[in-house]
């Protein structure tokens, strides 16, 4: 959340989930975290279902807590990123339907083609960020893997 100001309370379309404070009320209706997203995606789902049942998502910045944030993910950067790319996936079945997770699927087959495409010119062009760039395309390429496996479940299931 790094594209506002964190001086002063406003609404906000998720808020990341590592610390809320939630009115019994709007739990009792929207119910808990939904268990089927690992990692990611339950704190996106979860305000998606707040504002959807007319209650506010807020943040304060009068709440103060201690996040390591890459704590869990550090240890395995690629398999977190392909959780993460999964939970989106998720977020949009669950709450766009199919035509729309395929639209999705394909918008990501496009970002994941470029990010491998634009990080291998980066690799040959200038060899002081190799590593990062080398990372990165793999890390694209395990995407796309991912997502051909995906694409075509999503396809199979539209039928």
């Amino acid at each position: 959340m790094g594209d506002f100001g964190h001086d002063r309370t406003m609404d906000v379309e998720v808020l990341n989930g590592w610390f809320w404070i939630v009115n019994r009320q709007a739990l009792e209706q929207v119910g808990e975290l939904d268990e089927r997203f690992f990692m990611y995606g339950e704190d996106m789902d979860w305000c998606f279902r707040f504002r959807s049942a007319g209650w506010r998502v807020v943040f304060y910045p009068g709440a103060e807590a201690v996040h390591y944030g890459g704590a869990s993910s550090s240890n395995a950067p690629i398999r977190f990123y392909l959780e993460l790319q999964k939970s989106n996936a998720q977020f949009w079945r669950k709450h766009r339907g199919r035509l729309a997770s395929i639209g999705y699927l394909t918008t990501q087959w496009l970002h994941q083609g470029l990010r491998v495409v634009g990080y291998t010119g980066c690799y040959v062009l200038f060899k002081s960020s190799r590593n990062v760039a080398a990372y990165k395309v793999r890390r694209s390429v395990e995407c796309l893997r991912w997502l051909a496996g995906a694409q075509a479940k999503c396809d199979c299931e539209a039928r």
